[in-house]
């Protein structure tokens, strides 16, 4: 019976693969929105702000605040807050999403009348990965089958559970995942190939007798290698934008003196007004109260928002 312990010890090359997968950039057209304005926007489906034509005013609750001249000073206080968060360097979201677009057009030029190299290159890519796959598997199975004669020996001399091993095991397995939540892979993987040596093994080796069967993954172009790089420059200026709203988000609301929700309401129905000037349509309804504090502060709300 195959032992479970060769899978445990097996881990490195499936936690450096996996290593891999998470270190690959998101798609290039991936956009990331505000989180104020997504929360803002479900809200006002689902509020009364979205009740069609009436003059009525909307129905405030513990999300949808009056904005009276008050509560509309401390509103413009938290846009201001929410304007001033930059990232790193001093790069606000506009600039951040102005590297990503440029980046993108810059690697769209260089894609372009490469489909079929891609295309090459992806079908290569695939097939010595599923070679590989299957050599490993296969040399996988052979070292089970060697840790379940070692497993039915130390059995035969009185261990019959296998005790040794699995507290070695079990303590691996310890040091690896510590080392995982600290950040340090390539640390749990150096843990993991020394146990597996200690047992007779070499996951290294192994990946090496499947590179000679099934060779090499193709090399990239020039041309791939910098797309490649653009795309990790999109990718990592559209983080940043996401990290950046969801910064500003929380100041803006920190200095309105609002909740999360409230404030991302709040800048979404004044963003309504400033859109149509003054004038929103009925699906955005305002009191008496919040248009007298809005229409004076007209200019200065369509400078920060």
């Amino acid at each position: 019976m195959p032992s479970p312990i060769l899978d445990i010890l097996r881990r490195p090359s499936r936690l450096l693969l996996a290593a891999l997968t998470f270190a690959m950039p998101f798609p290039a057209h991936a956009q990331f929105g505000a989180l104020a304005k997504k929360a803002a926007s479900k809200l006002a489906r689902e509020g009364a702000a979205m009740s069609g034509v009436t003059t009525a005013p909307p129905t405030f609750d513990d999300v949808i605040l009056e904005l009276d001249e008050t509560r509309l000073q401390a509103v413009i206080a938290g846009l201001n807050a929410s304007a001033n968060v930059t990232a790193p360097g001093g790069a606000t979201r506009a600039t951040l999403m102005q590297r990503a677009g440029a980046a993108n057009e810059q690697r769209n030029a260089l894609l372009e009348g490469h489909d079929k190299d891609l295309q090459r290159y992806d079908e290569e890519t695939r097939r010595v990965n599923m070679c590989t796959q299957g050599v490993l598997d296969s040399l996988n199975n052979a070292h089970n089958a060697e840790m379940a004669k070692k497993a039915a020996t130390l059995a035969a001399g009185g261990d019959p559970m296998n005790s040794a091993i699995m507290k070695e095991v079990m303590q691996m397995t310890m040091e690896s995942q510590k080392r995982l939540a600290a950040g340090d892979t390539a640390g749990a993987i150096q843990v993991q190939r020394a146990m597996a040596k200690k047992h007779g093994f070499d996951p290294a080796r192994d990946s090496l007798q499947a590179g000679k069967r099934c060779g090499s993954l193709p090399a990239k172009a020039a041309w791939h290698r910098q797309a490649d790089s653009l795309l990790v420059v999109a990718n990592a200026s559209m983080r940043q934008a996401q990290e950046l709203d969801e910064q500003a988000a929380a100041a803006g609301a920190k200095a309105a003196g609002m909740t999360a929700q409230q404030f991302a309401m709040a800048r979404e129905r004044v963003q309504a007004y400033v859109s149509a000037s003054g004038n929103p349509s009925s699906s955005w309804r305002y009191s008496p109260a919040e248009r007298k504090a809005l229409l004076p502060k007209l200019q200065q709300l369509r400078a920060i928002i």
